[in-house]
């Protein structure tokens, strides 16, 4: 059984994967993401991801995120 991440969780520069996460096609790398700004209000998270090289990073909010996540790396 695991247990959910909770706000306290979250760093910037932590790497998290996804409770349903993908490899990448034809690779053995995957959707993993790492937390490079969390808004002073907790309340957003911005990340990178492996998938995402030549994309924006893209921000959602912090609920969203942990629903997400699933552990640290």
């Amino acid at each position: 059984m695991s247990v959910q991440l909770s706000l306290e969780d979250i760093h910037i520069g932590k790497a998290y994967r996804g409770k349903k996460s993908r490899k990448i096609k034809e690779t053995n790398i995957y959707d993993d993401r790492l937390v490079i700004w969390i808004s002073k209000d907790n309340s957003r998270v911005q990340y990178s991801s492996a998938s995402g090289f030549d994309k924006h990073y893209p921000s959602t909010s912090m609920d969203k995120f942990l629903r997400w996540v699933k552990k640290e790396l």
